[in-house]
């Protein structure tokens, strides 16, 4: 078995792996990974170390004038340091807003800007009920972290009904819990 193996189901006893081979385990861990859309191998530009394609400060592609790439799809390199940013949700959200500003300001004979941004934190959900942060160099764990994840992602939805029916999901999960679905292997192949 590679890394490369893929897991085709998993149930609360094992994990069934391509071959139909099973793997006896009470825990499965899932690390996913980030990478750009597959549309990005085939285009004509350089990549960087995750696969994005590599852009300016401004989030230009150098080589292709006009084209901009942000988010999971640039490797956007931190201005005035070395590195790129994080292909994350928070870094994406304002680069696009960034990209439409550098685009208005190029139509407009003007000089596009660099991205800059200095994280406020990070926040993962890490288990039920359990989440990790790091908001302004403080660390915090467990249900407090959890309940900071939930409310960032409750504020982000577009919506007041959208955002009931996401609250109203979240307390009965927290009130009686999640039903796992068993499903079942097709073995007539």
């Amino acid at each position: 078995m590679s890394l490369k193996t893929k897991i085709t189901s998993a149930t609360q006893n094992y994990v069934e792996v391509e071959g139909r081979r099973r793997i006896p385990a009470r825990t499965l861990i899932w690390a996913g990974g980030i990478t750009p859309n597959s549309l990005i191998q085939e285009l004509d530009c350089p990549r960087g170390h995750h696969g994005g394609v590599v852009v300016d400060e401004c989030c230009a592609v150098p080589s292709h004038p006009g084209v901009w790439a942000l988010g999971d799809c640039a490797e956007v390199p931190k201005h005035g340091s070395k590195g790129t940013y994080a292909p994350t949700a928070q870094n994406a959200t304002r680069e696009g807003a960034l990209v439409a500003r550098n685009i208005v300001a190029v139509l407009r004979g003007q000089k596009p800007q660099p991205f800059t941004f200095q994280t406020i934190g990070e926040l993962a959900l890490v288990g039920r009920h359990a989440g990790v942060a790091k908001i302004y160099g403080q660390h915090f764990s467990g249900l407090l972290a959890w309940a900071m994840w939930r409310a960032i992602y409750l504020s982000k939805m577009p919506g007041m009904g959208q955002r009931a029916r996401i609250l109203l999901d979240w307390l009965l999960d927290f009130a009686f819990g999640r039903e796992i679905a068993d499903f079942p292997i097709d073995r007539s192949q």
